[in-house]
């Protein structure tokens, strides 16, 4: 029997402790928010060669910390990279993270076309996750 899996839910149980707003749904006003970490998931793909198949899944994770300050941003994306790395094997209601790979650490990703007062650092991670 095939699980499913909220990759959402799952990461945001793994993440909600940090120092700032964090949501998978940034609201209008998030300007009024900062510091912020959006976290988004690509649509989970079932692991069909697990030893259970239909109870594994892998999708790919987007942190973005979203700050007035670079140096507020870049610290709450390195922390909120460093909480997914650390949260492997931690169960939730959700499931658990049973292995990662690192996509792309944090990096700035703002452009000069963006806001001159905001600073936004993005992470991505694949996960391979469990119920």
């Amino acid at each position: 029997m095939s699980k499913s899996f909220n990759t959402l839910n799952l990461f945001y149980d793994l993440l909600k402790d940090q120092d700032a707003f964090v949501t998978t749904s940034p609201p209008s006003d998030i300007a009024t928010r900062l510091p912020a970490l959006i976290i988004e998931a690509s649509a989970p793909l079932m692991i069909q060669n697990h030893r259970n198949p239909g109870h594994g899944a892998v999708a790919t994770v987007t942190i973005s910390a979203i700050a007035e300050d670079d140096e507020v941003a870049f610290t709450l994306a390195d922390s909120a990279y460093s909480a997914l790395w650390e949260s492997k094997n931690r169960v939730t209601k959700w499931g658990w993270v049973s292995r990662l790979v690192e996509v792309q650490a944090p990096f700035l990703s703002s452009s000069e076309l963006a806001a001159g007062d905001l600073f936004q650092y993005t992470a991505a991670v694949q996960c391979f996750m469990r119920k």
